[in-house]
């Protein structure tokens, strides 16, 4: 089976960013509108990608961004 009848295509880098930019502003809009359980869900997600990816792509910096985030929402979920 050559790489062009794989299934599952890695994705290039930048769509990787746009996807992680698409998540982080709406993570921001969530958080102020108050919507913690969405922003939360969508850190998980944006989580979750960034693991798929670490392998093809050093992602350091952004799974860094996503946990403050995460830990932003904690805070204002335990007030």
């Amino acid at each position: 089976m050559t790489f062009l009848h794989k299934p599952d295509r890695i994705k290039q880098k930048k769509d990787v960013m746009e996807e992680l930019n698409f998540y982080k502003t709406m993570i921001l809009q969530n958080l102020s509108n108050k919507h913690y359980k969405s922003a939360s869900e969508k850190v998980n997600s944006a989580v979750i990608l960034i693991k798929e990816y670490q392998d093809h792509y050093n992602l350091t910096k952004e799974i860094s961004e996503f946990k403050n985030l995460d830990q932003k929402i904690n805070l204002e979920l335990i007030q």
